[in-house]
């Protein structure tokens, strides 16, 4: 069992306009699969995509959390400590890569109750895709037995 850690995917984000179609399917793969779903908001920017609210619907296995810094980790261990998600493997989407997604990864890989974290690359985004994937993959070098790129 995995928790998908769903990052920034708010209008406010014009990157995450592009992963749309992406996000919703591993969304739909992970309530599919009775997975738990944290979605992190930036503060003040706007509530995720409605296409977003709307697939996870009433969906019980989920939980909300809002930042206002670009490391979610916190607020995403809290909301899987408080509903009881799994932390043997979570699926990282949204953006922006170099930025919230990176802070994320980070803080979530310096965790020592999360056992793997896998970022699904066509599920991320950022204003310089390119350069925010390699500044990500940088950053975690000295954890490549906790990460995967999928």
């Amino acid at each position: 069992m995995s928790t998908l850690c769903v990052i920034d995917v708010q209008p406010a984000f014009k990157p995450a306009e592009i992963i749309l179609p992406a996000v919703v399917k591993e969304i739909e793969k992970a309530k599919n699969n009775n997975n738990g779903i944290v979605v992190l908001e930036y503060k003040s920017f706007m509530r995720s995509y409605e296409i977003v609210r709307n697939v996870l619907g009433k969906y019980k296995n989920k939980a909300f959390g809002f930042k206002s810094t670009d490391d979610g980790s916190i607020h995403f261990l809290e909301a899987c400590k408080s509903r009881g998600f799994v932390l043997d493997v979570v699926k990282v989407i949204g953006v922006n890569t170099g930025y919230c997604v990176r802070a994320t990864v980070l803080g979530l890989l310096w965790s020592e109750r999360v056992k793997q974290v896998e970022v699904v690359l066509n599920a991320v985004n950022g204003y310089n895709p390119e350069w925010e994937l390699k500044e990500l993959k940088e950053s975690v070098e000295s954890f490549k037995s906790k990460i995967k790129f999928i």
